[in-house]
């Protein structure tokens, strides 16, 4: 397992504890997918993550900077599609990647930070809302552990 998909996999394991039995605002937790099929239909709250791209820089020596870009789209329906439920999500998903920030076990400095978020309802046969954020990890490793 390479050290990409080992944060990726404390990411999808960190969000999934976004339920509201433990003091979140929504359970968009219950239901995580790190890089499911695009055409998946969906029929209940969902989190779908996907690390996007990532930049490689050389500060020189044995030691590498990486930029692990990711998205998480929280897509709702029903009663929850709608504005308020859309915005408790984001919240909920911000405050979980802040704290997150300093569990991550990557060697050197690293930090997390946010790029955007946005809102997105469409109503067809069911009405579906999509919360965005995106976020970037920037770190420091040595040039064989990723």
């Amino acid at each position: 397992m390479t050290r990409r998909d080992q944060i990726m996999d404390i990411i999808a394991a960190a969000l999934s504890q976004i339920r509201v039995a433990n003091g979140w605002l929504t359970d968009i937790g219950a239901n995580v997918r790190h890089w499911p099929p695009l055409n998946i239909p969906i029929a209940e709250d969902t989190l779908l993550l996907r690390d996007i791209e990532e930049d490689v820089e050389d500060p020189g020596s044995n030691l590498v900077e990486r930029e692990l870009r990711v998205t998480a789209v929280a897509v709702r329906t029903g009663d929850n599609a709608r504005p308020t439920g859309l915005r408790a999500a984001l919240a909920d998903l911000t405050k979980r990647l802040a704290q997150l920030s300093s569990e991550l076990p990557l060697s050197g400095g690293h930090r997390l930070a946010f790029l955007h978020n946005r809102i997105e309802i469409a109503q067809e046969e069911l009405i579906v809302g999509r919360a965005e954020l995106q976020f970037v990890i920037h770190h420091i490793t040595e040039r064989e552990e990723f």
